[in-house]
């Protein structure tokens, strides 16, 4: 499941999460608290990655694609 979060709600997650995790861009979640986000301390495209609070290490979550095409094709039309 894919839980695509309102510019709203991104944005408020971005406050509160820009201390602990500044290098993501964090635009939704999985539906069981893992968060999906942009890795921006990698070189543009960002790529989109998983992290989940408490288990991954914020400085290597897991990656789920190179670029949000590739996010789409893979998860959305695969």
């Amino acid at each position: 499941m894919l839980r695509v979060d309102s510019i709203e709600h991104i944005a408020q997650t971005k406050a509160a999460l820009s201390e602990v995790f500044p290098t993501l861009f964090v635009f939704g979640t999985d539906g069981g608290g893992r968060l999906i986000a942009y890795d921006m301390e990698a070189p543009k495209p960002w790529p989109i990655v998983l992290h989940w609070p408490g288990v991954t290490d914020h400085e290597d979550p897991t990656a789920l694609a190179a670029t949000m095409s590739e996010f789409i094709q893979k998860y959305f039309e695969g």
